[in-house]
């Protein structure tokens, strides 16, 4: 064999077992950013996700109403400090425990022992070593706490079992959560599943921050014939602390969706946002001259400028509340916090980094 036909040959059998990226798997990813949410395809009683005319939008959360005994509905004029409070949805096979309604979410009773007696708990650092206790039971859970909530899905369908990944910050602190997935099902509503199978659960830490990951027996980017579409995930908060395995809640048992149950956030995944929703809405003005860059810190690229007056959305904070994230010129990008003047209050910006 000569040198060359040698050569060429070793090239070919190392090529040979160097993995191709196929032209076709940039559409085996997907991402998708979550809007926060107050009910089912609901935000602040208005639909978020276009799923065609007449599609549902239920509400699970609601405003504690003082001067009476079922909750306040939530709507775009309610006040950002609004006290959360548990809701009654219509039509549950069973009627709910009344008693249950309108009250903060922080108080909603948890299970105590084996009988399955039920009594709201006293925070960890009030009571002794040995009693029944929560993490954190103290401080009402406000609107503009829950509407902070913000994430990322990842579908990754390039790898032997499909995964999909999601990242969470500003949810609510030391809390039980549950992922689910809505699939479109023909001539009916959309039908919510375990995403990836049971345990589908995760705990968020003591920043609301949390990570939950799964591989999936479908890809929901290229559906087999027989496959039925993702139209999107959900995220549900358990304020009663409790799981309840392949379904969300126990309505036959008095234990509906809204009392001991709430969605937090939808990521849309097969279908789209409404063009008019708005997922966040504050603004604000440059009090200067500045630098706009690519992320959030003096050590990064500076990709623009902009000058003193000039109005832009603010889309974010980053964890250590010095630098903005922006929406300017219809791109984002990164502004430091102290040239803005901004027209919302900071609490409520969603973090990023």
């Amino acid at each position: 064999m000569k040198a060359t036909t040698f050569v060429v040959f070793v090239l070919l059998l190392i090529l040979s077992a160097v993995p191709v990226m196929a032209q076709d798997d940039a559409n085996l990813l997907f991402t998708s950013r979550g809007i926060a949410t107050t009910g089912i395809n609901n935000r602040l009683g208005q639909p978020v996700l276009d799923l065609g005319e007449g599609a549902f939008s239920v509400p699970t959360v609601g405003m504690i109403n003082p001067n009476g005994n079922i909750d306040l509905p939530l709507t775009p004029d309610t006040p950002d400090d609004a006290v959360l409070a548990t809701t009654v949805l219509h039509d549950l096979p069973v009627a709910p425990d009344f008693t249950l309604v309108n009250i903060p979410l922080r108080d909603v009773p948890m299970m105590i022992n084996p009988a399955g007696e039920r009594a709201p708990l006293s925070s960890l650092d009030d009571v002794g070593q040995t009693d029944i206790a929560a993490v954190v039971s103290n401080g009402d859970i406000l609107l503009r706490q829950w509407l902070r909530a913000s994430g990322q899905l990842t579908i990754d369908c390039t790898r032997d079992a499909p995964l999909v990944s999601m990242t969470f910050v500003n949810l609510i602190p030391t809390s039980v959560y549950s992922v689910w997935g809505y699939f479109d099902v023909p001539d009916s509503q959309p039908m919510a599943r375990a995403l990836g199978g049971v345990p589908n659960a995760f705990v968020t830490d003591l920043r609301g921050s949390a990570t939950f990951e799964r591989n999936l027996n479908f890809c929901p980017l290229d559906l087999q014939a027989d496959e039925i579409p993702l139209l999107w995930v959900e995220v549900i908060y358990h304020a009663d602390g409790s799981l309840y395995g392949a379904v969300p809640h126990q309505a036959a048992n008095g234990l509906p969706l809204g009392i001991v149950t709430q969605v937090q956030m939808d990521f849309p995944v097969s279908v789209n946002s409404l063009e008019d929703i708005v997922v966040f809405d504050c603004g604000g003005t440059l009090n200067d001259d500045a630098f706009i860059r690519a992320g959030g810190g003096v050590d990064q690229e500076i990709i623009g400028s902009a000058s003193e007056g000039t109005v832009i959305a603010v889309l974010g904070i980053n964890a250590d509340g010095d630098w903005l994230n922006v929406r300017i010129n219809d791109e984002e990008a990164w502004i430091a916090a102290f040239l803005v003047d901004i027209e919302c209050d900071v609490e409520i910006l969603p973090v990023r980094e």
